[in-house]
């Protein structure tokens, strides 16, 4: 399982240092670990990222031991699942407004006994999979 840096980090009493990428630039995340940044975060609302770096973007930042997260284009549970399935580790969603609207959008990142999540492969299978359901719940 890869561990989420930034829980890591919350874990150590000090907060996580996270490097916004509003556009697809592997070379920045390889700076933003030089420096020590813990995670990136990209913002799929005001920037592009097609899923094919999406994809890229989390091998590389993985590769450097960081996490990555993101604000998701729109809050449909279809939207939130491509991204996690490609391995982003946490999820903002854009304009949420109401409490049914945030339990939406954590359904759409838990999996079942605890969201709505449809199982899929992937990278999004080495986290937040079965074993941390069968951990929790035996």
């Amino acid at each position: 399982m890869i561990n989420n840096t930034i829980i890591e980090a919350n874990k150590q009493g000090r907060k996580a240092t996270v490097f916004a990428l509003a556009h697809p630039a592997l070379y920045m995340i390889e700076m933003a670990a030089h420096v020590g940044f813990d995670a990136i975060t990209i913002d799929g609302e005001h920037g592009g990222f097609p899923e094919e770096a999406i994809d890229n973007i989390c091998r590389t930042a993985n590769g450097y031991g960081m996490s990555v997260i993101a604000r998701v284009p729109d809050n449909a549970a279809y939207q939130i699942n491509l991204y996690l399935d490609r391995g982003i580790q946490g999820v903002t969603g854009p304009h949420i407004n109401s409490g049914e609207e945030a339990q939406a959008l954590a359904d759409a990142c838990l999996f079942p006994v605890e969201g709505k999540r449809s199982w899929g492969g992937g990278r999004g299978t080495e986290f937040n999979d079965q074993t941390v359901l069968d951990e929790k719940y035996g």
